[in-house]
């Protein structure tokens, strides 16, 4: 078995384990929560809310939500409608009751990021805040010590990431890149823990999405154990195309998300240049077409889809 495919199985049983643990803990600690709740509801209904909420700091008094960019932040208090419809649109929420989402509502901000901007930093320790895509497009990319890049995810409208940290209060796995101009919605940990150890569904909804890390981490180390270089490009590009493109006839799919070169190296581990060079093939041949701003268009994807299958 390659070095590299038994690194990635054993990062993916090492985010498991950690899922396992913290589950635990959070089950153990949601219990007390709802017991304390309930030895105390009569003293709750004469103050501004809930015994667990106030010790966190979160009050139903602040302020709806925060514009943040850059530096510089500004407070605005839209419609509490607003709010709470933009994070119906994140997966990770969209089964929450109304009140568990009015909640984080008061306590998110939302951040505007332009294009290369780094969110957050492999090995960085921060508040650990949860980030929310509402507009956007954002790659995930881990580090190794000798140099070498992988990307592991792209993520979209509806999804998040940061959940890592947020769970462990450990430095951050990876470094995530805006890959165009867009809009965060950021949840503070502090904030949010109570209403995460009192409610399951949040919990549950972040090891689904670790699942889904570790299924696209397994067949990728299986492309890279079986599949020749220029086979693995293909059939990524073909899964791009069907989660982030838009489709302008019958085989014809624009990415709706830019990356160059250098970014697609780093999802099939191959080195720019040579994707440089297939791109160009592809683009003469009328596979695909280029433009300059690193956007592509999979002008056939059948043929696309049969390279990846090795029967072109």
């Amino acid at each position: 078995m390659p070095i590299s495919t038994a690194l990635i199985i054993v990062v993916c049983l090492m985010f498991l384990l950690r899922w396992h643990v913290y589950l635990q803990r959070a089950a153990a600690d949601g219990q007390r929560l709802i017991a304390e709740m309930a030895a105390r509801s009569a003293g709750d209904a004469q103050g501004s809310g809930p015994v667990w909420l106030q010790r966190s700091g979160f009050s139903p008094q602040r302020p709806s939500m925060r514009v943040v960019t850059g530096s510089q932040s500004r407070r605005l208090k839209p419609p509490p409608g607003e709010v709470v419809a933009a994070l119906k649109k994140v997966w990770l929420f969209a089964d929450l009751s109304g009140s568990n989402l009015e909640q984080i509502a008061r306590i998110a901000t939302r951040r505007s990021v332009a294009y290369n901007e780094v969110i957050v930093r492999q090995g960085e320790r921060d508040s650990a805040d949860l980030y929310c895509v509402l507009h956007g497009y954002f790659k995930v990319m881990t580090h190794g010590s000798h140099g070498r890049e992988v990307l592991i995810n792209i993520v979209q409208r509806g999804e998040c990431f940061g959940e890592i940290a947020f769970l462990d209060k450990q430095g951050r796995s990876a470094t995530v890149t805006a890959l165009d101009d867009g809009e965060l919605l950021v949840i503070p940990r502090k904030d949010i823990e109570p209403l995460l150890l009192s409610d399951p569904k949040i919990a549950l909804g972040m090891l689904t999405a670790q699942v889904r890390v570790v299924r696209t981490l397994t067949e990728r180390a299986e492309d890279n154990a079986f599949l020749d270089e220029r086979a693995r490009l293909a059939k990524r590009l073909v899964a791009l195309a069907d989660h982030f493109g838009t489709r302008l006839g019958p085989h014809k799919v624009e990415l709706n998300v830019r990356l160059s070169p250098q970014d697609l190296g780093d999802m099939v581990q191959v080195v720019d240049t040579r994707i440089d060079r297939w791109l160009e093939e592809w683009n003469n041949q009328g596979l695909i077409h280029r433009a300059a701003d690193h956007r592509l268009v999979i002008v056939d994807r059948q043929r696309l889809q049969a390279l990846a299958a090795g029967m072109a």
